[in-house]
């Protein structure tokens, strides 16, 4: 795009007798193509004039349009109706009018759109006949405009009146955008925006006196602002900061705000009677969302070939009061109910809530290797606090996972560490979950359920490979221990299952009654305990061909577990046999074109499996 004014420029100021289609020797010594349906040049008005399908063409970028007019007096450059420019790395603009002072280098647009593209080739670009061909390829994921433009250097320009938007969405009708008054430009190093405004749709939501932001990969400085809005948080706006730290290390820093939303309105009529028209109207907030700053930081590094990773720590102080974990429904503390039957909520702050992410993956040498896959998070609620997402909010569980292993062609050993945070209920993990003192002024520590991890798990296993007479034979051996992270047994009760408000159901009861074994701090009979566990598995297998037609395989496998509990010291194990039959087949056609080849295979398969008893 720094060539465009440069380009038309040159070019123009050459003389009448340019043909139809011709190179042209720019003053810089650079070469470019005119072509035109129809060329003229009026001596007396020092005025050039091409018509019908103009087009500048340098090896990298492409300038069309439908007319383009030179004036050599004046030294003023106009390229008018359908004008569309491509330029190398996906930079690509389109406009109604283009007008340029040659000696100022100054470009006067109108209808202009400078649009970032990916997802598609250069030379896919340069196909496009029309700017509504070229605003529809691939992905866009920055859309500028501004309506004059001065160059003040090779690759810097000054824009007026910017107007820019950073999302992967149709070129016209972007969702939000930030304007400012004016812009320093320097392709692919940098802008400094002067008064920039944020805009959701049409309404201005933050404004700043001034903004860096970086152009070019691993570049230090501001990058693009990120507003949202959601029925939970309503408003809401995150500014990252990129900060590089060499070749193989960088950071981010994203601070945000959440507003928290609108309240809802809820009607209380003491009476219960809507002749008297004493209804009382009041507001609470949801139950679920945030409202406060946030902090996010996130690290990546790849020291190595061998080495890559991602870290992030995030921080949020939300002012909205707190939830009861023991609530069967998501509610929050409340006073007791006044006069008029409304229960008003206590207004304590949830106070600081936070995030925690590693992944990390390394080759050690030698077959070994190291993945660290982990996220964590201060209480239960926070991850349905933060997104609208269906699925995400739908989670119960939160895995991590850490192991080292060894892999070979011939045999895997492995050890492991699997550790999961129960999320169904906002029950805070790193700080005690006392009830407020407006409940009970003896404010005791509500229970929350102890989670089982796997601490360790250790894996061996020899993959199935040929042995005599056409037999393959494998096996793997695992060590498991589970247990809660404190503490040798779940203190679940006598049910042996957790629940919020405490109770268990007996056989025949419909309503529950106070269990007097959940969360006692003693090992109860029906409580779940730490358990270490083997478990062994081999098996046999060989395939016989039916023709050409299918396979069949059958399998003869053996599995032996036993347990040890560690709080009782009792012990279990269980054993049977499985006998296989596996029968499947492929059917597969290939197209091959000129350059590439294309398979589809369709492999079914029916697989029977029978264990005919047992013992332990």
């Amino acid at each position: 795009m720094g060539l465009l004014v440069p380009l038309a420029a040159a070019l123009l100021v050459a003389s009448a007798q340019i043909p139809l289609a011709t190179q042209v020797q720019l003053p810089s010594g650079e070469t470019v193509e005119l072509a035109a349906d129809f060329l003229t040049y009026e001596s007396d008005k020092q005025l050039l004039t091409a018509r019908g399908h103009c087009e500048l063409r340098t090896g990298e970028m492409l300038l069309r349009s439908d007319e383009v007019t030179y004036d050599e007096t004046n030294q003023v450059a106009t390229a008018t109706g359908n004008v569309m420019f491509v330029g190398p790395d996906g930079m690509v603009a389109v406009a109604d009018d283009v007008r340029v002072d040659i000696r100022t280098f100054e470009a006067t647009l109108k209808g202009g759109l400078f649009m970032q593209k990916k997802g598609v080739t250069q030379d896919a670009l340069l196909t496009a006949k029309t700017p509504q061909e070229l605003r529809a390829m691939g992905e866009t994921p920055i859309i500028l405009s501004g309506s004059r433009i001065r160059r003040t250097g090779p690759n810097a320009f000054v824009v007026d009146d910017l107007a820019f938007t950073p999302c992967e969405c149709g070129p016209g009708t972007p969702t939000w955008r930030m304007e400012a008054s004016s812009a320093n430009v320097i392709l692919g190093e940098r802008a400094t925006l002067t008064w920039p405004v944020v805009y959701i749709q049409s309404v201005p939501i933050f404004a700043l006196p001034w903004v860096y932001l970086p152009l070019a990969e691993r570049r230090t400085g501001f990058l693009i602002p990120s507003p949202q809005y959601s029925s939970l948080n309503g408003l809401g706006l995150q500014q990252p900061f990129f900060l590089t730290l060499g070749r193989s290390y960088d950071m981010t820093f994203t601070p945000g705000y959440f507003n928290g939303g609108g309240l809802l309105e809820l009607e209380r009529d003491p009476d219960g009677d809507p002749e008297t028209k004493n209804a009382i109207t009041y507001e609470e907030p949801r139950p679920n969302g945030v409202k406060g700053p946030r902090l996010l930081t996130e690290f990546r590094y790849v020291p190595s070939e061998r080495t890559r990773g991602r870290a992030t720590l995030g921080f949020l102080y939300d002012s909205r009061p707190r939830l009861n974990p023991a609530s069967l429904f998501p509610d929050f503390f409340r006073y007791p109910v006044d006069p008029n039957g409304i229960a008003r909520i206590i207004d304590t702050p949830r106070g600081l809530r936070g995030e925690a992410s590693w992944q990390h993956f390394q080759e050690l040498g030698s077959g070994w290797y190291d993945r660290v896959d982990a996220s964590f998070v201060s209480d239960g609620n926070y991850t349905r606090d933060l997104t609208a997402d269906i699925i995400v909010q739908g989670l119960e569980y939160l895995r991590s996972t850490a192991t080292v292993f060894r892999r070979q062609e011939d045999s895997y050993a492995g050890l492991d560490v699997v550790l999961r945070q129960d999320i169904r209920w906002p029950y805070r993990f790193f700080q005690d979950n006392r009830v407020p003192a407006a409940v009970d002024p003896l404010r005791p520590d509500l229970p929350a359920p102890r989670t089982f991890q796997r601490l360790p798990g250790l894996i061996f296993a020899l993959p199935e490979r040929p042995l005599a007479g056409g037999l393959t034979g494998g096996l793997r051996a695992e060590f498991t221990r589970q247990a809660p992270i404190q503490g040798g047994f779940g203190d679940e009760g006598v049910d042996g299952i957790f629940r919020r408000e405490g109770n268990f159901i007996p056989l025949g009861v419909p309503v529950g009654v106070v269990d007097p074994g959940q969360a006692n701090g003693l090992f109860d009979t029906r409580d779940r305990e730490a358990r270490d566990r083997i478990d062994f598995t081999s098996r046999l297998a060989t395939s016989v061909a039916l023709g050409d037609v299918a396979r069949v395989t059958p399998s003869v496998s053996l599995r032996q577990d036993v347990w040890a509990g560690e709080y009782s010291a009792k012990t279990w194990q269980r054993g049977y046999p499985i006998g296989g039959l596996l029968l499947d087949t492929q059917w597969s056609r290939t197209w091959t074109g000129t350059k590439t080849s294309y398979r589809h295979t369709f492999a079914p398969s029916l697989e029977l499996r029978y264990v005919p008893g047992g013992w332990g």
